[in-house]
């Protein structure tokens, strides 16, 4: 009972920091910690269990929005999240049990835990990557070198410390006091800012052509570039006509381009011929369409189009930029391949409805931070009712609206060309680490049946 109680609280540890303003980063270790320190000296089929009711209990109050949107189906959502949790919680189990002494153990629990953690989040079927320990961290000064998930790795880690024996807290104490004291460093940004480009975002639940273009028909902003949510119009604008105008959308967006010597970004669904429906960014100057982005990331179980395949920055007078559509961003990889490719700055088109509540459009909107931090590029969101914001390439957040309302944001982005070293090679830490708890675990499982042989 008081293992289960333990588990309870440990869960419940990180949706505290939304009521409480208590730092993240500091509660998910916390969790962790007592997570990992009520599986001690249990059996795997009890770690199993309350792995299981660890993760129910964690994603079902820290996601406790999904009721909104998926209704009853959200706890079957839950259950199948906090399979994860169960498999670390046996994994856990099993190793403390073994190798309880072992000088090695934080460091293999942390291996595992990450690896299974960041096959939830990017390998999955239904991968999600919320609620991570590098997430509730934040942009540091780690993850322009090692990502999101080296961050968690990290985090992991300290939590892990505990489940040493006391005669090691000097070396526990050392390696968690050093680890914490590296995450508050903010990411590090070279001197010497590019070029700047001036941005205008209108933030509006309701996703109708006409609102868009009306207002920045009436707006006096020139010389930068309009920014317009996801689904900005439900239809090709190459092919709908614009009202009774013999022109069609395209042509309108285009003319106004021209006049204010600027460019629109904006996302929209239109359905092909086939009957498919596609999910895409269009970035558009006075001489027409000059960029295209599909989603490669639709979200799961809505009609949010077919997959895109391609993830690649393209040319502008504004510099490279890369599109990456709303949930695009969530996911390491699309980003990490356009910032490759040579993008300079993203600008995103972004959708997050109204009654999806206050508490998804913040989880959602510190997604955004860690690929800013990660690649080094300035980042410019526009969501439907929010939270639109222009991030600084160190993931900091210097401007914003406020959510759930109408609103008009404008700012300036700086375009880069260098490259971070996640991008370059840290991304491939989160594999490193799979492998290693992969091999570890073969290992050590062969030399207990070993020794189970000798007995």
């Amino acid at each position: 009972m008081k293992r289960i109680f333990l588990v309870v609280a440990a869960a419940l540890v990180p949706a505290m920091m939304w009521t409480l303003m208590i730092s993240p980063g500091l509660m998910m270790v916390l969790s962790m910690l007592v997570f990992f320190r009520a599986l001690r000296g249990v059996s795997v089929k009890v770690g199993l269990r309350l792995g299981f009711l660890y993760g129910l209990m964690l994603y079902g109050v820290s996601l406790s929005w999904m009721w909104q949107i998926f209704s009853a189906t959200s706890i079957a959502l839950w259950m199948v999240l906090a399979i994860f949790p169960a498999v670390a919680g046996g994994v856990v189990a099993w190793l403390s049990d073994h190798w309880n002494r072992a000088w090695w153990l934080p460091l293999c629990v942390a291996c595992c835990y990450s690896a299974i953690e960041y096959f939830r989040c990017e390998w999955f079927w239904l991968r999600f990557p919320w609620m991570t320990a590098g997430t509730a961290m934040g942009p540091n000064f780690l993850t322009p070198v090692i990502g999101v998930y080296g961050v968690s790795f990290l985090a992991t880690l300290a939590a892990a410390m505990f489940l040493l024996e006391n005669k090691h807290r000097m070396v526990r104490l050392m390696v968690v006091a050093s680890i914490m004291v590296l995450f508050q460093f903010p990411a590090h940004v070279p001197s010497g800012d590019g070029e700047a480009v001036r941005v205008r975002l209108h933030q509006s639940e309701n996703l109708d052509f006409y609102t868009y273009f009306e207002e920045a028909q009436k707006s006096e902003f020139r010389d930068g570039v309009f920014l317009w949510p996801e689904a900005s119009t439900s239809a090709d604008v190459r092919l709908t006509k614009f009202g009774r105008d013999e022109n069609t959308q395209l042509d309108r967006v285009k003319q106004l381009a021209a006049e204010r010597n600027a460019m629109f970004v904006f996302g929209q669904y239109r359905e092909t011929s086939e009957g498919t429906v596609i999910n895409d960014s269009l970035s558009v100057d006075g001489l027409g369409v000059i960029g295209t982005h599909q989603k490669n990331r639709p979200v799961h179980f809505m009609n949010d189009g077919e997959p895109g395949k391609i993830a690649a920055a393209h040319d502008t007078p504004w510099g490279r930029i890369g599109t990456p559509i709303c949930f695009d961003n969530d996911y390491t990889e699309i980003a990490r391949r356009m910032a490759a490719d040579g993008a300079e700055m993203f600008l995103v088109p972004s959708l997050d409805a109204e009654r999806w509540t206050r508490r998804q459009h913040w989880q959602h909107a510190e997604l955004f931070r860690l690929r800013a931090a990660e690649t080094r590029r300035c980042v410019a969101v526009c969501a439907s009712s929010g939270l639109s914001q222009i991030i600084d390439p160190s993931g900091k957040r210097i401007a914003t609206v406020p959510m759930m309302e109408d609103a008009i944001l404008e700012g300036t982005l700086h375009r880069r060309t260098d490259q971070t070293i996640y991008v370059r090679v840290g991304w491939l830490f989160p594999w490193l680490i799979t492998t290693v708890a992969l091999l570890w675990l073969g290992f050590l499982f062969a030399r207990s049946r070993r020794d189970q042989a000798r007995l």
